[in-house]
């Protein structure tokens, strides 16, 4: 069996900020960041912004470039349009599959059971059941 030279790790995170991020803040902040760690030479590998929301996201990369994109991600001291947000990024899982890092996602509060982060692949809105 051939091994797959490029294998994907999902990085489960939270921000602490003192407002609800923007998720274009995040990414330009990213961006920048990226760009000074030398992660722009990489197409299939360059960490990838899969899913944000309430201050929790998570960031895509490959296997053997894992240990960098934490190191990308807790670098991120400021975002903003000039970078007047200070914050603090904590990583709290890594896994070779989406499933695992979503299932082990903290609710977005206390209040509520539902994952912070649902799935693309859902429709946005429901179909109407019937009932008798």
């Amino acid at each position: 069996m051939a091994v797959k030279e490029f294998r994907r790790r999902y990085i489960l995170f939270e921000v602490e900020a003192p407002r609800v991020l923007e998720r274009w803040e995040l990414i330009k902040a990213l961006q920048r960041r990226a760009s000074q760690m030398g992660f722009d030479n990489y197409e299939e590998g360059r960490p990838w912004l899969t899913a944000f929301n309430d201050n929790r996201g998570i960031l895509r990369c490959s296997h053997t470039d894992k240990d960098k994109a934490i190191e990308l991600l807790t670098s991120i001291t400021e975002v903003g349009e000039d970078d007047e947000l200070k914050v603090v990024v904590r990583t709290l899982k890594t896994s070779g599959t989406i499933k695992k890092v979503k299932e082990s996602m903290p609710p977005a509060d206390e209040e509520s059971t539902e994952p912070a982060i649902e799935d693309s692949t859902e429709p946005a809105i429901e179909e109407p059941t019937e009932e008798n």
